[in-house]
């Protein structure tokens, strides 16, 4: 029961919002940034051949992928992983299906987007290369 207690403090709680936050945040970047035809990261462009191979969605691909790395470490080294890195590997993914749902009839017609979407992802990659990522 301690545990469980734990699990559910406060502290706790508040570090999840956060890491949901900026995972949310991360994930709009992703899709725009794959959407602006500015060019992709190498990770990415792996997720996205491995999308075009197997007819997947993005996020679909993405959660796939991340979680059978995740599950590779773990049986392969002594690596701990925490909750923040499992929430990053799913919610990237369903949270750029999701705008991939919701935003993709604005974005097709709207070639203004591409400005906005090469900004928001040149500062998602300078925040990524900080030393704020830990």
């Amino acid at each position: 029961m301690n545990k469980i207690s734990d699990l559910l403090s406060v502290e706790n709680l508040n570090r999840v919002v956060v890491v949901l936050s900026g995972t949310f945040l991360i994930s709009l970047g992703l899709y725009l940034f794959l959407n602006s035809n500015f060019g992709l990261t190498p990770f990415t462009v792996m997720i996205n051949g491995l999308t075009n191979t197997f007819g997947l969605t993005f996020g679909q691909t993405s959660i796939i992928f991340k979680l059978s790395v995740i599950i590779s470490f773990l049986l392969f080294t002594d690596k701990k992983f925490g909750v923040g890195t499992v929430i990053n590997a799913v919610f990237v993914g369903v949270f750029v299906d999701l705008f991939d749902i919701n935003f993709w009839q604005f974005y097709s017609r709207n070639s203004g987007c591409q400005g906005f979407s090469f900004i928001f992802s040149y500062n998602n990659c300078q925040y990524r290369n900080s030393s704020l990522c830990f």
